[in-house]
Formats: structure tokens, sequence, C-alpha cells
């Protein structure tokens, strides 16, 4: 099968072909309208696409391509996503919804950086401390204002640009790896981990959580409403499951002078949790 990606971008990474893992044999093309007409199919990424005036390839010969609806962005992002007219157009689909006719997730990110899921969780030198690394203030959840919040009640080291309070702990080149192992091993010295999504879309699950999971650290999580059936069992916080910020910082405390924190981390060494990673980083889109 001939398999393009439209329209190309420069930070896109176009694999080497024929793709070995494929049961189907697959060749990439050059990123070429000429070549269009050999396509068997075209990923159209939504998200590179003119929100106005989407640019779709036009075909010069018989040969009818696929047209595959590929992003890992939430519809609330880029609404051209949301617009029914437009995905009239596609054939099959290719997002974060599992129920895609190909599905594709953002767990596979911690193995860029070497790290499983059944890593065991390293120990915590600091005191009770709570990291966050969030690019973009922007979003739909609000957890902007919700860590603001958190922060009166519990210490947060903030590393991203939105809210940052900390120097980046890894030369820029190096911490500019946002799926890098500098950002993973931080991220396994904190107790917890700010997860909060940007969406509260089905399934849109992004690396902040599968990166925390794998590190070692708990994430406090905001986002999809099926997190939960998704995410090993008690692995995770959900900021929902509290009525107010301080609420959430006060079971925190409590978790950590119990020894309760441990128990979270537990799931790294049941087979059947790890599986359920396992499974959606089979999904991941490298």
């Amino acid at each position: 099968a001939n398999v393009m990606l439209w329209p190309y971008e420069e930070h896109f990474r176009v694999p080497p072909s024929p793709l070995s893992r494929c049961e189907v044999p697959c060749v990439f093309l050059p990123p070429s309208p000429n070549l269009l007409s050999s396509a068997d199919a075209v990923l159209i990424h939504i998200p590179s696409l003119n929100e106005t005036a989407p640019s779709l390839p036009r075909f010069t010969s018989q040969k009818s391509a696929k047209w595959v609806y590929y992003t890992q962005e939430s519809e609330d992002n880029y609404p051209l996503q949301a617009d029914p007219m437009f995905r009239h157009f596609f054939k099959l689909t290719m997002t974060h919804l599992l129920t895609s006719n190909v599905p594709i997730t953002y767990a596979d990110r911690p193995l860029r950086a070497g790290f499983s899921y059944d890593t065991p969780p390293p120990d915590k030198q600091r005191p009770l401390m709570t990291v966050s690394v969030i690019r973009n203030c922007n979003s739909h959840t609000n957890r902007t204002e919700y860590l603001r919040e958190l922060a009166r009640h519990t210490p947060i080291d903030h590393y991203g640009t939105c809210l940052n309070s900390r120097p980046p702990p890894a030369p820029p080149r190096e911490w500019r790896r946002m799926y890098g192992e500098a950002k993973m091993r931080l991220l396994g010295t904190y107790h917890f981990c700010v997860a909060f999504e940007n969406s509260r879309r089905q399934d849109y699950l992004t690396e902040k959580v599968f990166q925390a999971l794998a590190a070692g650290c708990v994430p406090l999580y905001l986002g999809a409403p099926s997190a939960r059936s998704l995410l090993p069992a008690n692995s995770a916080l959900f900021a929902d499951d509290f009525k107010t910020p301080r609420d959430l910082a006060l079971h925190m405390e409590e978790l950590v002078a119990s020894g309760g924190y441990w128990d979270m981390l537990a799931w790294k060494r049941r087979r059947k949790e790890v599986a359920k990673l396992e499974k959606l980083r089979r999904m991941g889109s490298d």
C-alpha cells in the first residue's frame, strides 16, 4: 500500500519505507502533489489545514485514494474537526478516539525516553511536592485557575512556561525534548505530577498522564471521562472527585503521611494493570 501524509510539514517524521512491522507491505510516498495519483491512502493531518479554507488534495486520475481523517488533537482546539460537513469527505478515521477505524494514543511516549510502565518507582528524596510541566495556559478545563488555587494549599514546582516558577533542570536543548529522558527523570523525583488536559473530550489522554505513570509519579488528572476505565486501578487522583483544590491537597498530604501513597504505585507490579497500558501503547503513533 502506498501512503502519503498531507499536508507535509517539516516537524513530521516520515517513517522509513517499507515499514517492517506492518502486516500489509506499506510504503510512504514523498510528500509531492505529483505522486498523489499513486497513493492508496492519504493521511489528512487536520490540525495542519487552514481552518477557514482547508486545502484538500486533488487527484488527476480515476484512481480513488482513501482519505484518512488523521489527528490526535481535541475537537475543542481545532473546531474544523467537529464540522460534520467536512468529515463527510473521509472514508476512514485515525484519531485519539478508541472507536476510530485506526485509534492512535500518546501511550508510546515514555518509550522514547527508555522508560517502560513496569519500571519500579524511584525513592522520593524530597518532601511532599508536586510538579507541573505545562506550556499553554489556555485550556477548556480551567486548569490554570485550578492550579493557582491548589498551589495555595500544597507546594507545586512549575517548570513549563505556564505559571513558571522553576528554571529548566537540564540544558535547554535537552529540556525542549518534551518526550525526552530529562523530563521523565524529573517527574520521577516528585510524589505527584499534574496531568491536566486542555480538553475534556472522550479518550483524549495526552502524554502528561502516561509519562507520569511510567516515571513513577502519581498523576493528578483532569480531562477525559474515559480515563478511569483506561488507566490502572488506584493509579491516579482525579480532581473531579474532590469538592475543592484544598480537599485534593489535604488528601495528597494524608496519602504521603500514612504511607498510602505507595499503594498507588503498586499497580506497577501487577501484570494485569500494566497490560492495560501496554495495550494503549501498541496503538501509539510511532
